[in-house]
C-alpha cells in the first residue's frame, strides 16, 4: 500500500534549451556534462541555471558519458565511422578536464569574447597515452593539461561504468565484463604522480547480454530486458573448498554453503540422532525467496540456476580464476504473463537498476599484517562500505533490495524490503539518500526510501530499549507527483534533479526513442529540498493530524526521522587535490542544527508512544527518549504539557519509562544526576508518589532490582509500603530489604521467616543480584564480591533453601560462576566462626552435592574422567575435605564422651580443623593465623555448631538420593560401621564391644563419601591425599571401607582378606573386571587358610575362610561358563611328583566346547582330577609358585578339591541350555498359532 501526501516540494526550478546531447553525467558538486555531436562535451553550473562553464574537446563521438569522484576523470565510450561506414568503439578516460576552465576563462577575459563551440579545443591541446603502457612525458604532467587515456580493450565495448571510490572501470563486451583497476603511479623523471589504468586478467562470462552495468567496490549488476544478475568477486579462502568428491560411490562432503550444492543427507541424520528431533526442516534459499511475502505476486523467478558468471583469465601469465569465487545475490528471470483468453503472450520488462553503497563511519581498518592480501576490486574505504542497496524496476513496479556487505551472500534472508507500483510505466529512476525519484510516462513520482530503515538494523541493535526504528513494513509515501512532457533523460547531482525534454511534445512521443528530428533540447534544473526543509514540511503537515488521525502522524513523523537519521549516518564524499592527483576524502554531514533536528524527533516519537495505551507502542517511548537524551524530568514535563492540550491521561506509558529508567542506574554518579530538584520536592519523591498512585505494584519491583533507589529514598519507600499495609510476598521482601537497609536485622528476620519456602525462593530466584554486594576500591581495578546482608540472614535461617537457590544460580542460569562463588564462600567462612559459619559451611556442601549431581548428569562431562577445570578440581576438593572433617567432629565428639577432662582443647581442634581443613589451599597463612585468634575466643558456642552441623546433613531423607547412591559398591554395607567383624566375633567368641555405632547423620556423611570414591572421578591428587589422612588417623570411622575404595583392585583384595573377608565375595562381585582378579583372590585366600591352620588357636577362623573360600567357587560354578570356571581355577600343586601327569594327556578345550560355551560330557570326562589340566594362566602360574602352597593334611584336602564345583557348572550349564531351548521352542509355537 502506497500513502500519497503532498510534502515533497522542490525550492526552485529552472528551464532552459540546449543542444541535443548524445550522452549526459553529472559531476560533483552541481555540474550537468552534455556530450555533443561535435566532438565536444559542454560542462554546465546547475547552481547557476545550468549556465555554460566551459567546453573541451574529444576524439570521437560520445555515446555513453560516466564521471567518477575518485580520480575526478570522466569516461566515455566513442563511437568513430570509417570511409566504409563501419562503426568502431573505443573506451577513453579524460582527466584533468575542469583545468580547461582557467584557461578558457583566462582567454574569454583578456579578449571580451566567449569561444565558440569549434574553438573550444584549440586553447589547450590535448595530450594522449595509453593506459598502463605509456606514461606521460614531462610537459604532459604539468598541471593545465588535458589528457586523454585510451584503455586498451581487446574486445569491442558495450558500455562502460566505474565505482565512484574505487575508481576502477568496468567494460562490458557482449557477455564478457573486464575491469581496468585505477591506481596512482608516479613518474619515474619528474617525480609527479598521475592517474593510470591497470588491466586484470580477471574476465567474467556471464550467460546473458546485458543492456546496462553497475559496479561498486566489488559489487556488479548486469540488467537486460528479461533477466537481472547481481552478484560479487572475492577471494577464496586459503584452503577452502566448495565441494570435495572422493570417489562415484562416496557422498558429497561439503566445507562452505553454496547454493547449488546438494544437502549433506548424513550430516542431517547425524544431527537427528545426537539432538533428537522429531522433525528436521530444510531451508532452502530459492523457495523461501519464492514463497516470501513480497515475492508472492512478483513477475519474475527469484533464483534462477542458469544464470552463472564463468571466471576465467585474459592473461596467459595469470590465472586468478582459482583464487576468486562468485557469490550470486541476485538471479531474476521474468516470466511470461499469459492473459486467459488472449491469443498471445504478453511479457513484462526490466527497465531500470541503480546501485547506491551506503557507507558509515567506521573506524576499525583491517589490520594488514604479512600475510595480508587487499581484495582485488575493493577500495581503501571498503572497510566503511556497510550495505549496497539495488534498485530495480519493471514497467509498472521497482523492487529495493539491501544486502549487508559483512554478512553470509549465502543466507536465507529475502533482501527485498520494499516495493514501488508506480502509477505509470517508468523509464528513469534515481535515488537520493532518503527519495526516490521516477521518470514515468505521465511525469516525475517522488517516493520515500526504506534504506534507512535497513541500514539502521544493519548498523544497530535495534532492542527497543536503547534504539528503537519505524518498521521496514510501513506503507511507503508517495510524496511528490508532478507532470512532465517528453522528458528523455533523469540526472541527479548533489543539490539538483535534472530533465532533459525533447522539443516534441506530443502525447504519443516515445520517450526511448533517440531518432528525434528537433535540434534543441529542454533542460529542466530543479533544485531539492535538503533533509532540514524536508522534515520541516513533514512535520508541518504531521502537526495537522496529531489529534485528529494520531496514526498518519506517527507515520509522518517517522518518515521525517528517517531522512534525518540516514543523513547522520551517510558518508559524503569530497575531492581533494593532492600532488596533481584528485583523491577523495570522507566527509559526515553531522552539523549542529541536523544533529537538534534529529534529537527533536526523537521526542516526538517518543510523546507520541508514551501517550499509547497498548503495550507494543508505548514501551516504544524508552527507546526514543534515550535517543533523544532527554532527561526523565523534561519527560515529565512534556507528558503534562500533552496531557493538557489533549483529552488523553494516560499513565502506563510514563511509568512504564519512570520503571525501566530507574531501574537503569547501577552508579551513584548516574543517581545524583537524575535525582535533581524538582520545584519543592525530590524528583525520586515525585516518582514514587506517581507509583504509589498509579501502579503499587511495581513499588517492590523498583525496590529489589535498584540498589541506588534504596538508598536514596529508604524512608519513603518504608513509609509508602507500611501506609499501603501491603501483604503480598513481593512486597514483604521488599520491605525486609529495607530494614536491612536501616540496619533493622530484626525485623527483616522475622519477615523471612514468616514467608513460605517457594514463594521466597521464586523472587529470590528474579531477583538474585541481592544475594551480592559488589564494592570497589580506588587502588584495585577489579571489584570485590561478597554476600550481602540478605543472605547471611539466609544462611542462618534457610540454608537448605540457599544452597539450592545458589546450584541453581550455577548449573541451569549460568549466572555466576562457580571460580566467582566458591572465592566468595573461602572469604566468608574465616570471617563467620559463629553459628552463620557453621550453616555457611553446610551451605556450601549442600551446594557443592547439587553442581556435581547436575554437573555429572551432563553427557559431556561424564567421559572427562579427572580433566577438570581449576573451579572443578577445586570444588571436588573441598566437597572430599567437608566430609573428612564431619566425620573427623563426630570422632572426636565420641572420644569427648570418654574423655571429659580434655573437653575444651577437644573442641577447640574441632571447630579449627573443620574450617581450615576447607580453607588450607586458597586461604594462606596470615588468614590462618587470624582464624587462630578468633577461634580461640569461641570455643564453647562452637562445638554446639558443629554438632548441628552434622545433624543438618541429613537433607536427603530416608531416600539417600545423595550424588552417586546409585554406583556405590553393595560391598561397603558388609564392612563396618554398617556391619560387624565376623572375624573379630569369632575370635572374641562374640564378647567384643559391637564396632556398628548407630548413627543416622554420620552414616549418611560417610555413605556419601564412599560413593564420590566409587565415582572414580575423584582427582589422583586428592586420592594420595586420603591415603595420607587415612594413614594418620588410624581409628577415624570408615577407615577401613574408604581405604579399600581409594586403593588399587589388587591391593584392595590382599587388604581386605586381612581386614574383612566376609566381604570378599560381593568385593569380587563389584571391583572385578579381570578373570586373573578372580583367581589372585582364590590363591590368595587358599594362602590365608593355610596360614591360619598353622595355628592352633585360629581354627574356627580358619573354618570361617574355608566357607568363604567355598561361597567364591559357588558363585563363580553358577555364574561362569565352564571353559571360563577352568581357566580361573589355580593349578593344584603336587606335593610328590610321581603324581605329575603327561602333559599330552591334556584336552584341548576350545575343540570339545560346545557353541554355548559349557563342556561337553566327553571333554569334561577327560579332565584330570587333580590338576584339571594343565592351565596356561600366566597370572596363576606366578601366583602359585610365588605363595607355594602345599597340603599336608587331609582335613583340609578338599580346599582344592573343584570337582563338586565343576559339577555344579556343568550342572548350571546344561540347566540353562534347557532353559534357552524351552524358550526359542515356545516362541517358535507362538508364531505357528493363528489367533
Amino acid at each position: 500500500m502506497v500513502r500519497v501526501l503532498s510534502v515533497h516540494h522542490f525550492s526552485k526550478q529552472h528551464i532552459q534549451t540546449v543542444e541535443q546531447p548524445t550522452a549526459t553525467a553529472v559531476a560533483p558538486p552541481n555540474r550537468l556534462l552534455l556530450a555533443l555531436s561535435s566532438h565536444c562535451i559542454e560542462v554546465r553550473d546547475l547552481a547557476s541555471d545550468a549556465d555554460l562553464l566551459f567546453s573541451f574537446p574529444t576524439v570521437d563521438e560520445v555515446k555513453q558519458i560516466v564521471h567518477c569522484v575518485n580520480g575526478d576523470y570522466i569516461a566515455t565510450l566513442e563511437r568513430k565511422h570509417s570511409r566504409q561506414n563501419h562503426e568502431t568503439f573505443y573506451a577513453r578516460i579524460y582527466a584533468n578536464w575542469d583545468s580547461v576552465a582557467t584557461l578558457q576563462q583566462s582567454k574569454m577575459t583578456s579578449s571580451g569574447v566567449s569561444l565558440g563551440v569549434s574553438e573550444c579545443g584549440m586553447v589547450q591541446p590535448m595530450r594522449a597515452r595509453i593506459a598502463g603502457r605509456v606514461t606521460p612525458t614531462t610537459n604532459q604532467s604539468e598541471v593545465c593539461s588535458l589528457e586523454m587515456i585510451e584503455l586498451p580493450v581487446k574486445r569491442r565495448p558495450d558500455l562502460i561504468n566505474c565505482c565512484q571510490v574505487s575508481g576502477n572501470v568496468l567494460i562490458l563486451s557482449s557477455k564478457y565484463l573486464m575491469v581496468y583497476k585505477f591506481c596512482v603511479r608516479t613518474h619515474d623523471i619528474s617525480k609527479l604522480r598521475f592517474i593510470d589504468f591497470e588491466e586484470l586478467s580477471l574476465l567474467l562470462e556471464l550467460s546473458f547480454r546485458p543492456t546496462q552495468i553497475s559496479m561498486c567496490e566489488n559489487y556488479i549488476a548486469c540488467l537486460n530486458d528479461t533477466c537481472v544478475h547481481f552478484f560479487t568477486v572475492s577471494q577464496i579462502p586459503h584452503g577452502e573448498f566448495i565441494v570435495t568428491k572422493k570417489n562415484q560411490n562416496e557422498d558429497y562432503t561439503f566445507y562452505s554453503k553454496t547454493d547449488e550444492a546438494p544437502l549433506n543427507y548424513k550430516q542431517m541424520l547425524k544431527e537427528e540422532e545426537m539432538y533428537n528431533y522429531n522433525i528436521i526442516t530444510v531451508n532452502l534459499p530459492s523457495i523461501i525467496k519464492e514463497n516470501s511475502a513480497i515475492h508472492k505476486h512478483c513477475p519474475f523467478t527469484c533464483c534462477d540456476a542458469g544464470m552463472t558468471v564463468n571466471i576465467k583469465s585474459s592473461s596467459p601469465i595469470e590465472n586468478w580464476s582459482q583464487s576468486y569465487q562468485v557469490n550470486n545475490l541476485l538471479q531474476l528471470k521474468l516470466k511470461p504473463m499469459v492473459i486467459e483468453g488472449a491469443h498471445r503472450q504478453i511479457t513484462e520488462e526490466f527497465k531500470c537498476l541503480v546501485l547506491k553503497p551506503l557507507y558509515i563511519p567506521n573506524t576499525h581498518k583491517p589490520k594488514k599484517s604479512d600475510s595480508y592480501r587487499k581484495p582485488l576490486l575493493k577500495s581503501e574505504y571498503g572497510h566503511c562500505l556497510n550495505s549496497v542497496a539495488c534498485m530495480l524496476t519493471t514497467q509498472q513496479e521497482g523492487y529495493l533490495y539491501i544486502f549487508c556487505d559483512n554478512t553470509d551472500p549465502m543466507s536465507h534472508v529475502d533482501n527485498c524490503i520494499a516495493v514501488y507500483p508506480f502509477t505509470a510505466p517508468v523509464y528513469k529512476i534515481v535515488l537520493e539518500d532518503y527519495i526516490l525519484h521516477a521518470l514515468t510516462e505521465t511525469g516525475l513520482e517522488s517516493y520515500t526510501l526504506r534504506i534507512g530503515h535497513q541500514l539502521t538494523r544493519n548498523v544497530h541493535k535495534v532492542n527497543n530499549i536503547n534504539v528503537a526504528c519505524p518498521s521496514v513494513k510501513d506503507s511507503v509515501c508517495l510524496v511528490g507527483l508532478r507532470p512532465f512532457i517528453g522528458v528523455e533523460q533523469l540526472l541527479l547531482s548533489d543539490q539538483y534533479l535534472v530533465l532533459l525534454a525533447n522539443s516534441d511534445t506530443s502525447p504519443t512521443h516515445s520517450v526511448s526513442s533517440t531518432n528525434s528530428c528537433s535540434l534543441n533540447w529542454t533542460l529542466y534544473n530543479l533544485e531539492l529540498p535538503n533533509a532540514l526543509i524536508l522534515y520541516n514540511d513533514f512535520l508541518s503537515l504531521a502537526n495537522i493530524h496529531q489529534f485528529t488521525s494520531p496514526q498518519t502522524y506517527c507515520h509522518l513523523i517517522s518518515e521525517a526521522h528517517m531522512v534525518l537519521k540516514i543523513t547522520l549516518m551517510l558518508l559524503k564524499w569530497r575531492s581533494k587535490c593532492e600532488n596533481a592527483v584528485n583523491s577523495i576524502l570522507p566527509q559526515k554531514n553531522d552539523n549542529d542544527e541536523l544533529i537538534e533536528a534529529y534529537k527533536n524527533s526523537c521526542r516526538l516519537l517518543g510523546d507520541y508512544y508514551v501517550m499509547c495505551k497498548d503495550e507494543y507502542n508505548y514501551t516504544l517511548s524508552l527507546p526514543y527518549y534515550k535517543m533523544s537524551q532527554i532527561t526523565p524530568l523534561e519527560v515529565l514535563k512534556r507528558v503534562q504539557e500533552i496531557q493538557n492540550i489533549s483529552e488523553n491521561n494516560s499513565m502506563i506509558g510514563l511509568l512504564y519509562y519512570l520503571k525501566t529508567v530507574l531501574l537503569q542506574i547501577k552508579t551513584w554518579s548516574e543517581a545524583d544526576v537524575l535525582f535533581t530538584l524538582l520545584g519543592e520536592q525530590n524528583f525520586v519523591e515525585t516518582v514514587l508518589d506517581l507509583f504509589s498512585k498509579y501502579d503499587s505494584d511495581n513499588l517492590s519491583t523498583l525496590v529489589l532490582k535498584n540498589n541506588v533507589l534504596r538508598e536514596y529514598a529508604t524512608d519513603k519507600l518504608i513509609h509508602i509500603f507500611l501506609q499501603n499495609n501491603l501483604k503480598d510476598n513481593k512486597d514483604l521482601i521488599a520491605l525486609a530489604v529495607l530494614y536491612l537497609q536501616r540496619y533493622n536485622q530484626s525485623e527483616a528476620l522475622v519477615i523471612i521467616e514468616s514467608m513460605p519456602y517457594d514463594a521466597l525462593y521464586e523472587i529470590l530466584l528474579s531477583n538474585w543480584e541481592l544475594l551480592f554486594e559488589t564494592t570497589t576500591s580506588s587502588k584495585a581495578k577489579d571489584c570485590g564480591t561478597s554476600f550481602s546482608e540478605l543472605t547471611d540472614i539466609l544462611i542462618s535461617s534457610k540454608p537448605q533453601m540457599l544452597a539450592q537457590l545458589l546450584a541453581y544460580l550455577i548449573t541451569d542460569l549460568r549466572a555466576v560462576s562457580l571460580e566467582k562463588l566458591l572465592k566468595v564462600f573461602l572469604e566468608f567462612l574465616p570471617s563467620h566462626i559463629s553459628n552463620e559459619g557453621t550453616n555457611g559451611s553446610l551451605v556450601l556442601q549442600i551446594l557443592l552435592e547439587k553442581f556435581f549431581k547436575n554437573y555429572y548428569s551432563l553427557p559431556e562431562n561424564v567421559y572427562r574422567k579427572t580433566n577438570y577445570d581449576g573451579p572443578t578440581f577445586e570444588a571436588l576438593k573441598i566437597l572430599v575435605r567437608t566430609y573428612l572433617s564431619q566425620l573427623q567432629i563426630w570422632q572426636m565428639n565420641m572420644k569427648q564422651q570418654k574423655c571429659k577432662s580434655n573437653d575444651i582443647d577437644t573442641k577447640q581442634y574441632d571447630v579449627k580443623n573443620y574450617l581450615s581443613v576447607l580453607t588450607a589451599d586458597p586461604v594462606g597463612d596470615a588468614a590462618k593465623a587470624e582464624t587462630d585468634e578468633m577461634f580461640d575466643k569461641n570455643i564453647e558456642s562452637e562445638t554446639e555448631n558443629c554438632d548441628n552441623l552434622i545433624k543438618n546433613t541429613t537433607v536427603d531423607g530416608p531416600n539417600e538420593d545423595y550424588l552417586f547412591s546409585k554406583i556405590r559398591w553393595p560391598y561397603l554395607d558388609m564392612m563396618p560401621p554398617f556391619c560387624e567383624d565376623d572375624v573379630a566375633k569369632i575370635c572374641t567368641n562374640g564378647s567384643q564391644e559391637s564396632c556398628v555405632k548407630n548413627n543416622t547423620e554420620t552414616d549418611l556423611v560417610l555413605k556419601k563419601l564412599q560413593a564420590l570414591l566409587c565415582s572414580q572421578l575423584v582427582p589422583k591428587q586428592v586420592i594420595n591425599e586420603m591415603l595420607t589422612f587415612f594413614t594418620m588417623n588410624v581409628d577415624f570411622k570408615g577407615n577401613m571401607s574408604l581405604q579399600s575404595i581409594v586403593l588399587p583392585v589388587k591391593d584392595g583384595t590382599v587388604y581386605l582378606l586381612d581386614k574383612c573377608p566376609q566381604c570378599a565375595v560381593q568385593y569380587g562381585k563389584d571391583r572385578f573386571t579381570k578373570d586373573e582378579e578372580w583367581t589372585n583372590l582364590l590363591v590368595l585366600m587358599q594362602l590365608k587358610i593355610s596360614t591360619l591352620y598353622t595355628k592352633a588357636n585360629l581354627k574356627r577362623v580358619c573354618q570361617y575362610h574355608i566357607s568363604l573360600l567355598r561361597e567364591i567357587l559357588r558363585y563363580l560354578a553358577t555364574t561362569m561358563p565352564l571353559q571360563r570356571f577352568l581357566l580361573i581355577l589355580p593349578q593344584k600343586v603336587n606335593t610328590d611328583s610321581s603324581e605329575n601327569k603327561d602333559d599330552n594327556n591334556t584336552t584341548n578345550d576350545s575343540q570339545d566346547t560346545s557353541r554355548d560355551g559349557t563342556l561337553t560330557n566327553e571333554s569334561a570326562n577327560q579332565i584330570d582330577g587333580d590338576g584339571f589340566g594343565k592351565n596356561n594362566n600366566s597370572m596363576t602360574n606366578q601366583s602359585q609358585s610365588q605363595y607355594n602352597i602345599v597340603w599336608d593334611d587331609e582335613d583340609f584336602y578338599g580346599i582344592d578339591n573343584y570337582e563338586p564345583y565343576i559339577l555344579i557348572c556343568k550342572q548350571t550349564a546344561h540347566a540353562n541350555h534347557i532353559k534357552r531351548l524351552i524358550v526359542a521352542t515356545g516362541q517358535k509355537l507362538l508364531t505357528t498359532l493363528n489367533l
